[in-house]
C-alpha cells in the first residue's frame, strides 16, 4: 500500500474513532464543548508515549519499543491477539496495559 493511501486510511480511522466517541458522549448528555474536551483528553492520553506510563515495567516498555509500538493507540491498533504473538510480550505485559486502559474506560480489543 502506498504511503498516501496508508495516511488516508489512518485519517479515516481517526475520524471514525472521533465519530464513535461523539456518539457515546452524546448519550451521556454533554454539551458539544464538553464532548470535544473529553475527546481531546482521550486522544492526548492515547497518543502519549509508552515510556511516559510509569505503570509499565521497564522490560515491557523496552519490548514495545523494540517492536515499534510507541503509543497506547499503537497498542489498541494491534489488539490483544497480535500482541500475544509478539516475541517476548506475554500476559503480564498485556495485563499491565489493560490496567492502564481500564483506568480510562478503554478496552483492549482482540
Amino acid at each position: 500500500m502506498s504511503k498516501v493511501i496508508e495516511g488516508l486510511v489512518k485519517r479515516i480511522e481517526v475520524l471514525e474513532s472521533r465519530i464513535s466517541e461523539l456518539e457515546q458522549v452524546e448519550k451521556v448528555g454533554f454539551s458539544l464543548k464538553e464532548a470535544q474536551e473529553y475527546i481531546d483528553c482521550r486522544h492526548i492520553f492515547l497518543a502519549s508515549g509508552i515510556e511516559t506510563h510509569n505503570e509499565l515495567s521497564t522490560r515491557s516498555k523496552r519490548v514495545f519499543h523494540n517492536n515499534n509500538i510507541n503509543t497506547l493507540l499503537d497498542v489498541l491498533r494491534c489488539g490483544e491477539k497480535r500482541l500475544l504473538e509478539t516475541e517476548q510480550l506475554g500476559k503480564r505485559t498485556i495485563n499491565e496495559v489493560k490496567g492502564i486502559l481500564r483506568a480510562h474506560d478503554i478496552e483492549l480489543g482482540h
